[in-house]
């Protein structure tokens, strides 16, 4: 029976929000008392097996990749999961395949990396507004304040609402010494913030900005999976 589970959870996988993929692996694991490791076992035996006798089904090859791929993110492995995706597209060029990749190059400081695989993810597919999002915060992360505020302006274009949209333009408005933009931002973000009933991060100066850079640069650290 658990071989039967494993299998629904990757083809339901194929029509799942990429954005939610992580947490959705993580309840269906949770809930069916599925292991990690046995899905991971499962994607390689598919990996094998379509390479081996449907060499040139490269979609399939490209998707059981990138499930791996996830599976290595959830795991903290972050070059194992690159690796993966970087394989997943080489044999089906996919936008979610890119917009993992770029996610999981900003949780490196790969920030640069990040950028180009965004922007191949919004080439193909460029009505999703995190792709907009996370490239802009990529284009924040190396200081490049104005490229990032016209990515999260398009964002909103696309009728996107998050906290995390209002938080970083109040933070590149503040870096460019615009309070009065960056406070009308904040406000938005405090609100959002309210009716989400979270609370809100520690109002942004030059201190909690150098706070943050460290920490962000203590989450480089990773766990390493050697693939048989």
């Amino acid at each position: 029976m658990k071989f039967i589970y494993i299998i629904s959870i990757l083809f339901v996988h194929e029509q799942t929000n990429a954005q939610n993929l992580i947490d959705y692996l993580d309840i269906m694991t949770d809930s069916i008392n599925v292991s990690e490791n046995d899905m991971l076992t499962y994607c390689n035996k598919m990996i094998s097996h379509f390479i081996s006798y449907y060499n040139e089904d490269t979609k399939q090859i490209g998707y059981y990749y990138r499930v791996r791929g996830d599976l290595m993110y959830m795991k903290g492995a972050y070059s194992n999961a690159i690796s993966d995706y970087t394989s997943s597209l080489d044999n089906d060029k996919n936008h979610i395949a890119y917009f993992n990749l770029g996610v999981t190059n900003i949780l490196l400081g790969n920030d640069t990396a990040a950028i180009s695989n965004f922007t191949e993810a919004i080439n193909l597919k460029n009505n999703e507004s995190k792709y907009f999002l996370n490239r802009g915060i990529s284009y924040f992360n190396e200081s490049k304040y104005n490229l990032a505020i016209e990515d999260f302006k398009y964002c909103l274009y696309l009728n996107d609402n998050s906290r995390n949209l209002y938080y970083f333009l109040s933070k590149s408005y503040f870096k460019l010494n615009k309070t009065t933009d960056s406070e009308k931002y904040w406000m938005k973000y405090i609100e959002i913030c309210k009716i989400e009933k979270i609370t809100p991060k520690p109002k942004f100066n030059e201190w909690t900005w150098e706070r943050e850079t460290k920490e962000r640069k203590a989450t480089k650290k990773e766990k390493k999976i050697i693939m048989d």
